[in-house]
């Protein structure tokens, strides 16, 4: 059997010792502004000099990213114009400079074509005279048969009369001016006129 007594000792003894235990939370954060204290007082000065450029360094480059965004669609735009314009000159230059040339080489093939194209008129012509004895009095015969003529074995021309390159009528003609024993077959060029100096015609090669 316990003693009354003997119980309020333990009871007294059990408060005393819960009143002057530290508190845990006490003991932590003590022990947590003790070492780091102690980590300040042992860390290198260079550690302290980067924390120290970091304070004054960030504020500076938060205000300069800050005018950058701003002003910068503005720059952009005017940049932008600038190569626009600069792309555009370059061109205009190209353009004055190509554009004469890719015109003589396109009438100089033009020139060309309507020279294989009297060639051929030529070849079809010849061929007809060896058949039927004669040139035709038109470039429509050597398509279509003339009446009345015997060994016509057309068309000599399988495609049918074209026109010149310039999309005129090639001018033929039997018995020939400029060439007394044959016929005159010529493109009227570029001004569509006969007669000027950019015709195409068969006598400059000695038919």
């Amino acid at each position: 059997m316990n003693h009354p007594h003997s119980a309020a000792i333990r009871k007294t003894d059990a408060a005393h010792l819960r009143t002057n235990a530290p508190a845990s939370g006490s003991r932590f954060n003590v022990q947590r502004s003790t070492s780091n204290a102690q980590r300040q007082r042992s860390a290198p000065l260079w550690t302290l000099e980067v924390e120290r450029w970091k304070l004054n360094v960030e504020p500076r480059a938060a205000a300069a990213a800050t005018s950058f965004a701003q002003q910068s669609p503005r720059h952009r735009r005017g940049f932008t114009l600038v190569e626009m314009l600069l792309v555009l000159v370059i061109l205009a230059v190209l353009a004055a400079i190509v554009i004469p040339k890719m015109s003589g080489r396109s009438q100089q093939a033009k020139v060309t074509a309507a020279s294989t194209q009297i060639n051929g008129f030529e070849t079809a012509l010849d061929m007809f005279e060896a058949d039927t004895g004669f040139y035709p009095k038109s470039l429509d015969a050597l398509v279509n048969e003339p009446s009345g003529t015997q060994n016509w074995k057309g068309p000599y021309l399988k495609q049918g009369i074209p026109l010149d390159p310039w999309g005129n009528p090639y001018l033929y003609s039997y018995p020939g001016k400029n060439n007394a024993r044959g016929y005159d077959l010529q493109a009227v060029g570029p001004d569509g006129r006969p007669g000027g100096d950019d015709d195409i015609m068969n006598w400059n090669t000695g038919k």
